[in-house]
């Protein structure tokens, strides 16, 4: 009994200055620790996307040993096929990277898609349960979508093969890794690396939301 009266007496004595002197430490410390905490989301988004990446080198490798030797031709776009994003279906028939799901060599669909993905994700207009027209990845396969070069098991194994699809300076376009500070790329021998260069140096990627899977300037950068 004393010590409810206690508590009670020396409740009274806590007043709205305090409380909101607590209130505001609070808010400091919040303010303090959500951009790292952002950071850290979004660093983590980096390390899932260069997981998929891997998954799809390795994919792509044991699609070409079963292949003679040669990997997909890439699926390109619909109706622009030196453009894209990348295609994964087109209509009821899988193309491009989506080689790997139909094969059963890669049966994750999310492996397909960034999560740092801005425009095309895997639950959104064109995703992976599109029923129209075709379903895109996030990610740029550089390959031929004519047949006239395909990529195979005894190319030079620096080759850039499969990157983040972006736009230089565009957030809304593509995927945002860190304020496009850098990209993932994957090589033909299936490594992966989160790419830093200097984003300069890759302007003459096309500022709109067509892709630049055919443009060899781009995939050169991205293997400097």
């Amino acid at each position: 009994m004393k010590n409810k009266e206690y508590i009670q007496a020396n409740w009274s004595k806590f007043t709205l200055i305090e409380l909101l002197v607590v209130i505001s430490i609070i808010g400091i410390l919040a303010s303090l620790l959500l951009p790292s905490l952002g950071k850290a989301r979004e660093k983590g988004k980096v390390a899932v996307c260069l997981s998929n990446h891997k998954q799809i080198g390795f994919g792509l490798a044991m699609f070409a040993e079963e292949n003679d030797g040669d990997y997909p031709i890439g699926g390109g776009h619909s109706s622009r096929m030196n453009a894209g994003p990348e295609a994964l279906k087109l209509g009821n028939t899988f193309v491009g990277l989506g080689k790997l799901y139909e094969t059963n060599i890669l049966s994750t669909p999310e492996a397909f898609f960034c999560p740092a993905g801005d425009l095309f994700t895997y639950d959104g207009t064109y995703g992976w349960n599109h029923t129209g027209g075709w379903v895109a990845s996030s990610y740029v396969y550089r390959n031929s979508y004519d047949g006239n070069r395909v990529f195979t098991l005894t190319d030079d194994n620096s080759l850039a093969v499969v990157a983040d699809w972006f736009m230089y300076n565009q957030e809304d376009r593509g995927v945002n890794h860190i304020e496009l500070q850098g990209t993932n790329v994957m090589m033909l021998d299936s490594s992966a690396r989160f790419h830093r260069a200097s984003f300069p140096n890759l302007m003459m990627i096309p500022a709109t939301h067509l892709d630049w899977a055919g443009n060899e300037q781009v995939w050169t950068a991205l293997e400097q």
